[in-house]
């Protein structure tokens, strides 16, 4: 009996202490899918938000870094695209730590401290050959684990495996993460490159997903608002005074070509007549007629000629 209680406590122990992996998700469909957040159009504040660069451990000798980076520059591009974060390069988290480190004692920019880190291990990446026989059957294949971290707290908000499969080309899933970097423009337009856009896809959705609210802190930069617009206002315009009028005193007047007497006459108006005055020269002044005619006609002959005095004797004058 103290042997099987031994036997027992044991393995409690040693399963206690073996690593948990995290599940194994295909994509939701609990949660939005890329496509669905794009069309929501989104337009406002942004998270700050650095992906460090995937750890491909999908090789059993070595590390394949350009891979690791490709998927991390298309999961930038994917992320960017649906406008909720602000996303910089990191190679890797210590990087995101130095600077979150600086940031709290206030030696850098507070605009170069993260909200949210992304982290990704690349656990499957096989190109599938349609028609090979081989034990994949055609199909592609890419597993990745997706980290998100809040690297303020070290906190993991999530982590989870996406296991991608690619059978064939007739579901479309766009362009999710931008042209193929150079590592994967061998796979374009093959079903591994609609695998690795897949998982671009569904990874995007996850850390969507999974953002926090109060990470959506930096204000989103929208277009000026247009002034409002009025309608013009035309300059006032005063209007000229009224002309002045005057009357023909005389019985009769000449109308000439200009302010004198050597001008031509080419007319004469009776008493009475009312003239308007357009300008004045000397004794003379320039009048329009009502029938619209300008001439020129003797100050001294109309209403504008001074009042004679009471003790000048009364003098009929001659026309002019």
């Amino acid at each position: 009996m103290r042997d099987l209680l031994l036997l027992v406590t044991t393995l409690s122990f040693l399963f206690g202490c073996a690593a948990v992996e995290p599940a194994t998700k295909s994509p939701s469909s609990t949660r939005l899918t890329y496509g669905q957040i794009l069309k929501e159009n989104y337009k406002g504040p942004k998270a700050r938000m650095a992906v460090v660069r995937f750890v491909d451990k999908s090789a059993r000798d070595k590390e394949m870094s350009q891979v690791g980076d490709g998927m991390a520059e298309m999961l930038r591009h994917a992320l960017l695209a649906t406008n909720r974060y602000v996303v910089q390069a990191r190679r890797s988290p210590d990087d995101v730590n130095g600077d979150q480190g600086l940031g709290n004692t206030g030696r850098v920019n507070k605009e170069k401290e993260i909200d949210l880190l992304v982290e990704g291990e690349i656990r499957e990446f096989k190109p599938g050959i349609p028609g090979a026989g081989d034990e994949s059957g055609g199909a592609s294949y890419v597993t990745v684990v997706v980290t998100l971290t809040d690297p303020r707290t070290k906190q993991i908000l999530t982590t989870e495996r996406l296991k991608i499969k690619a059978t064939e080309f007739g579901q479309s899933t766009g362009r999710a993460g931008g042209p193929l970097p150079e590592v994967f423009k061998g796979f374009s337009k093959t079903l591994m490159e609609k695998a690795i856009r897949m998982t671009i896809e569904e990874s995007a959705s996850l850390v969507v997903a999974k953002t926090p609210p109060d990470s959506y802190r930096v204000a989103s930069v929208t277009a000026q608002k247009e002034p409002p617009k009025t309608t013009p206002v035309s300059p006032k315009v005063t209007p000229p005074p009224p002309l002045r009028t005057a009357q023909v005193a005389w019985d009769s007047v000449h109308l000439r070509e200009g302010p004198g007497k050597d001008y031509k006459v080419i007319g004469s108006v009776k008493k009475g007549t009312s003239l308007k005055i357009l300008e004045i020269n000397g004794d003379w002044l320039r009048v329009r007629l009502g029938d619209g005619t300008a001439a020129w006609v003797s100050k001294s002959a109309t209403s504008e000629a001074p009042k004679p005095s009471h003790s000048t004797p009364s003098v009929i004058p001659t026309p002019m």
